[in-house]
């Protein structure tokens, strides 16, 4: 016969193993958490979805712009326009410039930022249809600074003899017209213009 001790382990034991086999339930909370972070997890697949679509979209449309812009640049390389720069102040040259800046944009896109547009070119793209001519005029420039593709588009416009005034505008752009433009906040964008032709004239 069993002692009481014995038996009280025994029962101890057998409590033991059932609570071990015993299937396990999840609790009302577990539940919950785990249909939250479903949902989560739901919502973020949705948002990166969107986000795909937003992106497919904003690319076909910057080779919408490429395509048209490229078209206007390639009949105007065949003609020629010798001292381009100092005739884009004139507002007949409107169209151009802005083909000429939404090309730029889609080539920075893809240069440099993996072909996600920043909030700036967007911003550039989006208003450069109600922009003044001198605010035109002054992206142009800008971008002419930093864009080597525009650079090269713009030596191939102009005639030869003026290649070597062009590349020592450049320096002239980047050095003193560009810098003094972005120090002084005040500069009016008509200014800036002038003082950029000046330098062209002089290189």
């Amino acid at each position: 016969m069993s002692t009481p001790r014995t038996c009280e382990k025994s029962n101890e034991n057998l409590n033991i193993l059932m609570e071990n086999n015993e299937p396990k339930v999840e609790k009302k909370n577990d539940i919950k958490n785990k249909s939250k972070s479903y949902d989560s997890d739901e919502a973020m697949r949705e948002e990166n979805e969107a986000y795909k679509e937003l992106e497919l979209e904003k690319r076909k449309q910057c080779e919408l712009n490429t395509m048209e812009s490229s078209k206007v640049l390639q009949k105007k390389t065949i003609q020629g326009i010798p001292d381009i720069l100092l005739h884009i102040q004139h507002e007949e040259y409107r169209s151009f410039l802005s083909n000429i800046i939404l090309e730029s944009c889609t080539y920075l896109t893809e240069t440099f930022f993996y072909g996600r547009e920043t909030d700036v070119i967007s911003q550039i793209r989006n208003n450069i249809a109600i922009c003044d001519h001198m605010q035109i005029v002054s992206i142009f420039l800008i971008l002419l600074n930093v864009d080597k593709n525009m650079k090269y588009n713009i030596v191939e416009l102009d005639s030869k003899q003026n290649k070597n005034k062009i590349v020592r505008f450049f320096s002239d752009l980047k050095d003193e017209c560009v810098k003094s433009f972005y120090i002084d906040e005040t500069m009016p964008n008509y200014e800036f213009v002038s003082k950029t032709i000046d330098c062209y004239i002089i290189s």
